[in-house]
């Protein structure tokens, strides 16, 4: 909620408060070109990064390898070419260095070090079942901690396609304790 609060309310102002401080100082038809001009760039720049990584993606399936690294990156370079087209100068430099090659390698560390400090600690866990693999924040959703509200039955999945995707039927029932 106070995500939402900044995003929506304390950025937009703060943006504001920028653009009107740059015009004083630098006046306002030069700020306005400040801004067309960053969008310009980072538009072009988040283009090419974008090409590049989806390249890279392509390579790396074709090696028969999961891109994941490369969809992390394609990820903040799609959110930074976002960011780029708000105007404002915070966003500008935040959508930049997620566009830049260096910068974003530099976030995508950092977010791999808090992972791994968060997994070490148990604050985050990783849990495997038969029904396929799961990300929790805390008890397993497959198994029989006493939280869950619904639990796999013993009964097998039924695969089939349906409109061109592959669909998995299971059954759940509900625990008799919730």
């Amino acid at each position: 909620m106070l995500t939402l609060i900044f995003l929506f309310t304390v950025l937009p102002v703060m943006e504001l408060w920028l653009l009107f401080r740059a015009g004083a100082v630098i006046g306002g038809v030069n700020t306005l070109f400040v801004v067309i001009l960053t969008g310009i760039i980072g538009a072009g720049l988040a283009k090419n990064q974008g090409r590049a990584i989806l390249g890279k993606i392509q390579k790396d399936m074709a090696q028969g390898q999961m891109p994941a690294d490369q969809l992390i990156h394609g990820f903040l370079v799609f959110a930074g070419g976002l960011l780029l087209l708000t105007p404002g100068f915070f966003t500008d430099f935040v959508g930049l260095s997620l566009v830049f090659p260096l910068t974003r390698s530099l976030y995508i560390s950092n977010f791999k070090k808090g992972l791994e400090k968060r997994m070490k600690n148990g604050s985050v866990q990783f849990y495997y079942s038969q029904s396929g693999g799961g990300f929790s924040s805390g008890a397993n959703p497959f198994g029989s901690d006493p939280r869950n509200q619904h639990r796999e039955t013993d009964q097998p999945k039924r695969v089939y396609r349906q409109g061109g995707h592959d669909v998995i039927d299971v059954d759940a029932i509900k625990d008799e304790n919730d």
